[in-house]
Formats: structure tokens, sequence, C-alpha cells
């Protein structure tokens, strides 16, 4: 048998889900079938708080009179409750991109909202409610002629992450330009002024030195 699984520790309940993945493989890796060798691995793995968890979890019944499915599901219920689907529903349509949160985030967050929901039809409801949770209008619009737009896609986020660097990328591009654009207008404009104050300048020189030179001849100086 491979080494052994350290026992869990109560305090950390959340960590639940992880630390049953883990035994399942540990069970699947030492090719332990048997439902009774399966319990006594885990009741002997799982430490002394969560052995007595279980014990006032399913009494007056004591544990090696439940199957090991059963008191795996007795300790699901208590560290990982799952609220009921129509408030997972309600969790999955409410979720909108947060400011300053990143597309690639987004869809995390949409991928583990979507794992406690059972629409009739998921790809096309995690599609519309991505789509439709996103602050980017310019990207939404980018993204509603898409065809190929399934569920594998949407969770790998490859699909809507690389659509929105090159929106960004074409945004940064087109400012880059209309900012290049704008100086260059700007620095003909100050010649083309500096130019035409220069001419305006030595045109006024000439006439008022004209001026002067009548004013000079007919004082008869």
């Amino acid at each position: 048998m491979l080494d052994h699984i350290e026992e869990f520790h109560i305090s950390k309940p959340k960590e639940w889900t992880a630390y049953a993945s883990r035994l399942s493989f540990f069970l699947e890796a030492n090719n332990v079938t048997d439902s009774a060798k399966r319990r006594a691995i885990l009741l002997s793995s799982c430490g002394g708080a969560v052995y007595n968890l279980i014990q006032a979890r399913i009494s007056p019944a004591n544990p090696n009179e439940k199957s090991f499915d059963e008191i795996l599901f007795v300790l699901e219920e208590h560290f990982s409750p799952q609220p009921p689907e129509i408030a997972k529903s309600n969790a999955f349509h409410k979720q909108n991109q947060k400011v300053g949160e990143s597309v690639g985030d987004f869809v995390d967050e949409f991928r583990r909202l979507v794992q406690g929901c059972s629409f009739p039809e998921l790809d096309i409801m995690l599609r519309d409610q991505l789509v439709t949770g996103l602050r980017d209008e310019e990207l939404q619009l980018h993204l509603f002629p898409s065809k190929k737009f399934d569920l594998r896609r949407i969770s790998s986020g490859r699909s809507i992450i690389s659509r929105s660097r090159r929106l960004t990328c074409s945004k940064s591009l087109c400012f880059r330009q209309h900012v290049n654009i704008k100086f260059r207008r700007e620095q003909q404009n100050k010649l083309r002024y500096a130019r035409a104050a220069e001419a305006h300048t030595s045109d006024l020189r000439v006439v008022l030195e004209t001026l002067a030179a009548q004013y000079v001849r007919k004082l008869g100086i």
C-alpha cells in the first residue's frame, strides 16, 4: 500500500472537498475496492475530531454499521452542505463582472457557480449569462456573432480571453494612432500660425518703412 493519507483538520471545513478527492485517489492508487476496507482506511486516517463527529452524526448507530459511502455523505453534508438548487441558480443569474475584475477571473467564477446548477441546456445558459455579465459592451458586441461558442471553449476561458486581449490591443492601437494624428495636426497648426505671424510682421515692417520714407520726403529732410 502506498504511504498514507493524513488526518483532516476539522478547523478547515472548506478544504473537505479537496480532502475527499485526495482520499478517493489514494484508495484508487492502492486498488482498494472493498467497501469495508475503504471505510476502515477513512476511519483510521481522518483523525480523532472527525471520528467523534462521525459518531455524533450517525448515533445511535456505530461507524462499523455504516458503509463507506454513507459515512462520506455524512461528512459531506457537515463540511460542505449544498445550498438549495434555486439559491444556486439565483447566484448564477446575478453574477456580473465586478469593477477591476479580469475577464479570466470572471470566467473562473462562472465555472465555479455552474457546478451547482442543473440547467437543461447548460451550454446555452452559460454562454448567454457569461456574455451578458461582461462590463465591456464593445466586447459583448464582438461576441454576439460567435457561432462556435460552446461550453468547453467558455470553460477554458481561451475564446473569450483571446477576444478580450485582441480588442484591448485594438483599442490601444487606435488610441495611439489618434494621439499621434492629433499631435501632428497640432504641430502643423503651430508651424502654420508661426509662418503667418512672421509674414504679417514682415509686411507690417515694409508698410511702416514706406510711410516713414514718404513722411521724410514730405518734410524735405
